[in-house]
């Protein structure tokens, strides 16, 4: 069976190939996952690939933003090219990448849960204790309020991403890293 090991905001996930000869189905884990999980299954969009998203006891609609990057740019990695669109059940969610830097469209009406707590330290950075999901809701609200620039930096927790604001939608970009691929075998 292969695998690769991606990181993405300090973040580890362990993705892994099920069936190698067509790469058809692969399943995305966290490396902190417990022994009660949910899964979470989407699609590649005009791609025959499926995938399992399972991530650190959440249900499929809290699967993070790190998850989704970190399989869009396996995929895009994979076969070569620069953009991918992921179905996420009823939300499709479109990925660009250059080098190790993933940008995810992300439009303005989705809905993401605003933070209890969030901090402005000036109109180009902010921070929130909480995933990289609540980053959004915190720049969206921030930037109508006329307290964030078009382009800002937000902090969550374990790492930095950068948001921009552009044709009513918010595209957020951090990098992304392939730690490492190998081959398990049954001993």
């Amino acid at each position: 069976m292969k695998f690769w090991k991606l990181k993405m905001n300090d973040r580890n996930y362990l993705l892994v190939s099920v069936r190698r000869e067509h790469m058809r189905d692969v399943t995305l884990c966290s490396e902190q996952m417990q022994q009660e999980h949910q899964s979470f299954a989407g699609s590649i969009v005009r791609e025959d690939i499926r995938f399992q998203i399972v991530e650190d006891a959440n249900t499929a609609n809290l699967c993070s933003l790190e998850a989704v990057c970190c399989l869009g740019f396996w995929y895009m990695k994979q076969f070569e090219k620069d953009t991918c669109n992921i179905r996420l059940q009823e939300r499709e969610c479109r990925m660009k990448c250059f080098r190790n830097l993933v940008t995810l469209e992300i439009r303005e009406h989705d809905t993401y849960r605003m933070p209890e707590a969030y901090e402005i330290q000036d109109a180009m950075h902010f921070s929130t204790p909480e995933g990289s999901e609540t980053l959004i809701p915190v720049y969206r609200k921030a930037y109508h309020d006329d307290l964030l620039h078009k382009i800002a930096v937000g902090v969550s927790r374990g790492g930095k991403s950068l948001l921009r604001w552009s044709n009513n939608k918010i595209y957020l970009s951090a990098p992304v890293y392939m730690d490492y691929e190998g081959i398990a075998r049954k001993m």
